[in-house]
């Protein structure tokens, strides 16, 4: 019985080379995704770096910080994202309506109060800043930045 088999002879295995066109399709569908989101990180890494490096100013600062250096931090990474005319000649309130105009709703209402009163006292009395102002601070940037318009009209 073994030997009808022993004539049998086995054909060669099929090569993948040449590939059929759909795995050339498959192909250069994969690299053109791979390459529109490597474009996309990039984008966004560049449109954010501003903002990583005002949170990495603020995360440095310390308790005995000076108010008007938060302030002026803040107003660097604002600058960043909009026409210098619009922002350089701003402070107190219309700076405060600036953050909040570009915040959501929910955000908007945490950072109110604590935004006014940022403003309202930074000229009149020195204080320091705690903890507190440190951590809202960085999700106020973190919520605004980068600024979701580019044409910034309420200021």
């Amino acid at each position: 019985m073994n030997q009808a088999f022993l004539d049998l002879q086995m054909p060669e295995p099929t090569s993948w080379w040449p590939l059929a066109w759909g795995w050339w399709v498959c192909i250069i569908l994969s690299l053109v995704v791979i390459g529109l989101l490597v474009t996309h990180i990039v984008k966004y890494f560049k449109r954010t770096r501003a903002r990583r490096a005002a949170i990495a100013e603020l995360k440095s600062m310390s308790v005995q910080t000076s108010q008007l250096e938060l302030l002026a931090v803040l107003k660097k990474a604002a600058l960043s994202y909009t026409e210098r005319q619009k922002i350089a000649s701003t402070s107190g309130a219309q700076m405060a309506q600036f953050w909040l105009a570009n915040i959501n709703q929910k955000q908007s209402q945490y950072l109110a109060d604590w935004l006014s009163e940022l403003y309202k006292s930074a000229y009149a009395k020195p204080r320091t800043i705690n903890e507190d102002d440190i951590n809202k601070s960085i999700s106020l940037l973190k919520a605004a930045l980068p600024l979701k318009y580019k044409e910034v009209t309420h200021v």
